[in-house]
């Protein structure tokens, strides 16, 4: 294919993600846009001891109907060492984090972070409030009522939900030193002295729900990176559990096989 193929095809590609963000509300003006990046970039991050607090600050923050609180408990410096990550793939991805030793880079690094964290977010909400919806979908009108998703996403919804146990001792012991050796790499990554995972149960208008959290640590203290925890097997959509089978999958995980 030559070059100017190639050019065509890809204005093509762009005028048509322009149309459907047009249609689907998402384009903003210069000033809008800068006003956003210069929120996120100027938010002062909550100083965390303990990354159970930092768990419970995020949850009781989106409970609230605070995405911006929520967001002050999370990872957001702009770090990220391209070269450790990329020779550790094995490839090198253009979309993700650039290197982070320029300023412009690492504070487009600060957005994209924010960005995953609201699409994160997004995620998990939706399991609670449109839990037969698949949330990766995309629906047409005919199928789906707008004005009745609109009115389940009502935020105040989310009144109810809350931590009841936190866990990140659930990994078998001859696993253990394994997983101390991936969570050197992934600190690494982030510029961050270390990485930790959490399983999560929530309740939320008398059901429970596993989840998990993944955090990093700045000196003293620690911040979210994602509502997932890899090890617990578990992504942003949470998963309706009870106490006691969340319980007992904690003791299944530790058991030696």
């Amino acid at each position: 294919m030559t070059k100017e193929k190639k050019n065509i095809i890809s204005r093509c590609v762009m005028c048509g993600a322009f149309i459907l963000c047009f249609f689907a509300g998402t384009i903003f003006s210069p000033l809008e846009a800068g006003a956003a990046a210069s929120s996120i970039i100027n938010r002062h991050n909550k100083n965390f001891t303990k990354p159970e607090d930092a768990i419970e600050y995020y949850v009781k923050k989106i409970s609230e109907g605070d995405f911006s609180g929520a967001l002050d408990a999370c990872a957001g410096n702009g770090g990220f060492d391209f070269v450790a990550f990329s020779e550790e793939a094995g490839f090198i991805i253009p979309f993700n984090q650039w290197p982070d030793q320029y300023k412009m880079y690492k504070d487009m690094n600060e957005i994209y972070d924010a960005n995953n964290l609201v699409k994160q977010t997004k995620e998990l909400i939706w399991s609670l409030l449109e839990p037969d919806i698949d949330f990766a979908q995309t629906y047409s009108t005919q199928t789906l009522n707008a004005a009745e998703i609109s009115n389940n996403l009502n935020p105040s919804r989310l009144a109810s939900l809350e931590v009841v146990r936190m866990e990140d001792d659930y990994i078998r012991e001859s696993n253990k030193q394994k997983m101390a050796d991936n969570c050197k790499k992934m600190a690494k990554r982030y510029r961050a002295d270390e990485y930790k995972e959490y399983a999560v149960l929530y309740k939320w208008e008398d059901r429970y729900y596993s989840g998990g959290y993944t955090l990093l640590k700045f000196g003293k203290n620690w911040n979210i990176l994602g509502p997932y925890a890899t090890y617990w097997g578990s992504t942003q959509e949470l998963t309706e559990t009870t106490e006691k089978a969340f319980n007992q999958k904690i003791v299944d995980y530790k058991k030696e096989k």
